[in-house]
C-alpha cells in the first residue's frame, strides 16, 4: 500500500506490522542462559515471564548498563532482577503514530503489544521502520 502524507501512515493501524513471535525465558533463568536465547532467535529484546500471566521486558539495553555497572557473578544473574518489570506497552488495534509516539516519549525500541490485556506480539522500531519503507517505496 502506498501512501501520499505521513499522517495517513501515522493513522495506520499497528496490528498489521505486530511480530507474534514473541521470545520469552523465565525471570529465574540466568543472564548467560539468556543472551544465547536471544542471539539463537536474533532479537534485542526478550519477554520475561514471572508469576502467572505477569511479565517484564529486557533488553539489550538492560544487559549492557547491568553488565557495566556489576561484572561479579553478572552472567549467573537471574534476568528478573534486571528487566523492566511494568513495561510501557500498545494496545493492538492502537496506531503506528502511537507507537512512534511512546516509544520517543519513554526512550525505548521495543514495545509489548496488548489485546484486552493480554500480550499478543512486540512492535519494534525495525518493524515500524520496515513499514515506513513499505508505504513509502522509493
Amino acid at each position: 500500500m502506498v501512501l501520499k502524507t505521513l499522517k495517513d501512515f501515522y493513522k495506520l493501524p499497528l496490528k498489521k506490522y505486530v511480530n507474534n513471535n514473541i521470545v520469552t525465558v523465565n525471570a529465574e533463568d540466568s543472564v548467560q542462559k539468556t543472551i544465547e536465547v536471544m542471539h539463537k532467535n536474533n532479537v534485542g529484546f526478550i519477554i520475561v515471564l514471572y508469576d502467572k500471566d505477569r511479565y517484564g521486558i529486557l533488553s539489550e539495553r538492560d544487559i549492557i548498563k547491568e553488565y557495566a555497572m556489576e561484572l561479579y557473578d553478572f552472567y549467573e544473574k537471574p534476568v528478573g532482577e534486571i528487566m523492566t518489570i511494568t513495561p510501557v506497552t500498545v494496545e493492538h488495534n492502537d496506531s503506528i503514530g502511537k507507537a512512534f509516539e511512546l516509544m520517543d516519549k519513554n526512550s525505548i525500541r521495543h514495545l509489548p503489544v496488548i489485546k484486552k490485556n493480554e500480550l499478543v506480539g512486540i512492535i519494534s522500531i525495525r518493524d515500524l521502520a520496515h513499514a515506513l519503507v513499505e508505504a513509502f517505496p522509493h
